[in-house]
């Protein structure tokens, strides 16, 4: 297999900017397969292109990163900017951010197509004590041909992140806020001012259970964002706050002064349908869809 792009383990105020770094999907079914990677590094990342970060064939592995930045989970919070790059055809993650580090990602394309079955991530904040993401823009080709699942924008057990002004293009879900039982919630996070298109759905709130314990997403502000479902199918979700498994929680978020164009039957879905504790208002739903 062949190396890495670029590895970075522990150093301070590392700059990382103007490369190509292309795997050109030279792995094989094997290897983990990373264009440029920041351990326990505090730094900037920016105006790179990254592309090729897979198998060949492309699997379902949940391995292949375009960038990652991740931090210890005990200790002061590391700060890494990830600005103006290019990520594509990556398997797994475009742009990941995780594990005690505090990332401003502003800027980035994100690009993956094919029938990626390892669920890809355009932009990942997993375990983040905070950070900004803004005006990146991700673009998938999921369709109900398909079938392939894919998150724009993932936040997981994380806190305090932004998610801002950013574009999401044909993911199965749009922009995803997780948690599970066997991690920190997902709570204080903020959904401001994003477009969504073409999302099966638009923005997915989940507190998943393994049928014993659950996760929690707690506190969240949706607001003022634009989500258009205009291809078929039209029937899924365009907001959607899922607490339906054991001890899960969806509780305190606020969903609100948002735009749904199409989702014509289920615009927002709470599950189950009697979940309280979450304030829904001024929101625009059933719009007729657009197209472009």
């Amino acid at each position: 297999s062949p190396p890495d792009g670029a590895d970075f383990f522990s150093p301070a105020n590392v700059t990382i900017q103007g490369f190509y770094i292309n795997g050109d999907n030279l792995y094989g079914t094997s290897g983990e397969p990373t264009g440029i990677s920041f351990l326990n590094a505090s730094g900037t990342i920016r105006k790179n292109v990254v592309t090729g970060m897979a198998f060949n064939p492309m699997g379902s592995s949940r391995v292949g990163i375009g960038i990652e930045a991740i931090g210890p989970l005990v200790g002061p919070a590391l700060h890494v900017t990830i600005q103006q790059n290019t990520v594509q055809s990556f398997q797994f993650i475009g742009i990941g951010v995780g594990g005690g580090v505090i990332g401003n990602v502003g800027g980035n394309k994100v690009e993956i197509t094919g029938d990626a079955h390892s669920s890809p991530v355009g932009i990942y904040n997993q375990a983040a004590p905070g950070g900004t993401v803004v005006n990146n823009t991700a673009s998938f080709d999921w369709s109900a041909a398909n079938l392939s699942g894919s998150n724009g924008i993932q936040v997981e057990a994380s806190s305090a992140v932004k998610v801002l002004h950013n574009k999401v293009n044909d993911a199965q879900n749009g922009i995803y806020l997780y948690a599970e039982c066997s991690e920190p919630g997902t709570s204080g996070n903020k959904v401001l001012a994003n477009v969504l298109r073409n999302a099966y759905n638009g923005i997915y709130l989940d507190a998943a259970s393994n049928g014993v314990c659950g996760g929690s997403v707690t506190n969240n502000l949706v607001v003022g964002n634009k989500l258009s479902d205009y291809q078929p199918p039209t029937t899924q979700y365009g907001v959607w706050l899922d607490q339906a498994g054991t001890g899960s929680l969806v509780s305190g978020n606020t969903v609100s002064s948002n735009t749904l164009y199409g989702f014509l039957a289920f615009g927002i879905v709470l599950t189950p349908s009697s979940l309280a504790g979450n304030v829904i208002s001024h929101n625009k739903v059933g719009l007729p869809p657009i197209g472009g």
